[in-house]
């Protein structure tokens, strides 16, 4: 007997803003590539409607078997999707000998919001939907159901308890399956798919989780989160012109600057030695006045760290620092050096080719210990130790200072301060920090990718994000509009930033 599939996109982002030009465009697209045209005997048909329930009544008029949903915001591979939709549907259809009703992305709604230390993630107990992004249906199983209710956001509503399997796609809250439990429960707040997750569970029937090869053919770009950035995305995609041989050469170097943490796997090193100015100097907008700074926040790279909160100019006390980067390993080499160096200079290379031959991956071009560090110039690592000596008054004062910086309050946090510092901010625990930008918003191909106000605007954006909570003291930074290093305070950097490069 031969089965029939059919493609449908519920069309639900109309209220979000999303331009119109962008949506119809999209829906084209699917039009055109949600028939599976490959299937023998398979109807010439697709659907499109505005919700799940009306995508599921179109499936069952024309008598299909089983509904492949996705919606608006999912871009699938045309060549791969439909045939991993279909094999996983035969292979759960099989092995289930037909009796299932849904498959799609689940999530524990509790795990997910406890995970980000959501306050209110208790009133989410018991509470599991389908992430709109794709599901499976059996059709033939929905109609003898009585056509149960895809279910919306709601609240107050009894449901037979799913259990969710220990084992998760990813993190915690992304169960690979849940199961029927024995009683009925109360769950106050339900989202997306509740309903129909409901009407399998009392069947005795589990609900699986999306398959993982059907993840490796879609793309989702969580238009909810951010409708400007959906909308910008296609429209520079729509208006970008053909590209000749010379400018497809530069946007192809440019674009890194648009990936999340912008630098590429098999070029990134850690920066073991500091390029730019430790101290203000007088002539730039003053010197730093430290006052009663007692939290430091500075990227993993190079000694600055160390220099900035042990040097004889720096008051003296027990500093909170918190070490971020946009690369995670050059948090974690932070992490190890902090941890694991004793100050010496007899152990300083040693110790750092030890931790560097932890990260030799050949398929990322780390052949040996030393490929995991931006060397600069240097013939040797011991030289960032000579450059750090500098600023004490011999080898002994240096590892004395270094073993009282170990003994500073230490944070470690992979983040884009110049996209997402709220993972950062909320490590501050005072109200007078000295944050070093240094060099993040000019880096390399940043200023051709988003332009010099932009990044302008990046780090205001940063520095409002920390002086609104009640924060005060220190940038040191480098302006992106002049390529001149700044010290200045909270406040004065944000007014400085919006004034013309000349003035």
């Amino acid at each position: 007997m031969h089965k029939t599939f059919v493609h449908a996109l519920v069309s639900d982002k109309g209220n979000l803003g999303i331009d119109e030009e962008v949506r119809q465009s999209l829906r084209v697209f699917y039009q055109r590539n949600l028939y599976i045209d490959f299937l023998n005997h398979n109807p010439i048909d697709s659907v499109i409607a505005a919700t799940e329930d009306d995508c599921l009544e179109k499936a069952a008029e024309k008598n299909f078997d089983f509904l492949i949903l996705s919606w608006e915001g999912n871009i699938f591979d045309i060549h791969r999707y439909h045939h991993e939709c279909i094999d996983a549907i035969n292979a759960l259809d099989q092995r289930t000998q037909g009796n299932w009703l849904v498959s799609g992305h689940i999530m524990d709604q509790e795990q997910n919001r406890l995970l980000y230390n959501d306050a209110n993630a208790a009133e989410w107990k018991n509470s599991f939907w389908l992430f709109p992004i794709t599901a499976f249906i059996n059709v033939k199983q929905w109609v003898k159901l009585g056509k149960p209710k895809w279910g919306q956001e709601a609240t107050d509503v009894v449901v037979r308890q799913a259990v969710p399997s220990k084992e998760c796609i990813h993190d915690n809250y992304t169960p690979v399956e849940l199961t029927a439990g024995v009683e009925e429960v109360e769950v106050h707040r339900v989202r997306k798919g509740w309903n129909i997750i409901d009407a399998a569970l009392r069947q005795g029937w589990s609900v699986d989780n999306m398959s993982t090869n059907v993840r490796q053919q879609q793309t989702y770009l969580y238009p909810e989160n951010n409708p400007d950035m959906y909308t910008k995305f296609w429209q520079s995609i729509h208006t970008m012109p053909k590209l000749n041989d010379q400018y497809k050469k530069v946007l192809e170097t440019l674009i890194i600057s648009k990936y999340p943490r912008r630098i590429r796997d098999t070029t990134w090193q850690c920066f073991i030695k500091n390029t730019e100015d430790y101290f203000p100097r007088s002539d730039l907008h003053g010197a730093i006045e430290w006052g009663n700074i007692d939290s430091l926040l500075l990227p993993c790279s190079g000694f600055k760290d160390f220099v900035v909160s042990t040097h004889k100019d720096t008051p003296q006390r027990n500093f909170n620092i918190i070490h971020f980067d946009i690369i995670g390993q050059c948090v974690k080499i932070k992490q190890m050096i902090i941890e694991r160096w004793d100050g010496r200079r007899s152990t300083f290379e040693s110790t750092l080719l030890a931790i560097g031959q932890e990260f030799v991956d050949p398929k990322n071009n780390k052949t040996q210990a030393t490929d995991a560090f931006h060397m600069h110039s240097m013939k040797s690592l011991n030289e960032a130790y000579d450059h750090m000596l500098t600023f004490f008054d011999s080898e002994q004062h240096l590892e004395e200072s270094w073993k009282l910086f170990k003994t500073f309050n230490h944070f470690y946090m992979e983040a884009d301060m110049l996209v997402d510092p709220y993972s950062v901010i909320k490590l501050i625990n005072t109200k007078n920090i000295y944050i070093c930008l240094s060099d993040i918003a000019g880096w390399r191909n940043n200023i051709l990718g988003y332009g010099y106000q932009n990044l302008r605007n990046d780090i205001i954006n940063c520095l409002h994000a920390i002086t609104r909570r009640g924060i005060n003291g220190i940038v040191d930074y480098k302006d992106p509009g002049t390529d001149l290093q700044l010290w200045q305070s909270l406040t004065a950097a944000q007014e400085f930033l919006k004034l013309p490069p000349n003035q």
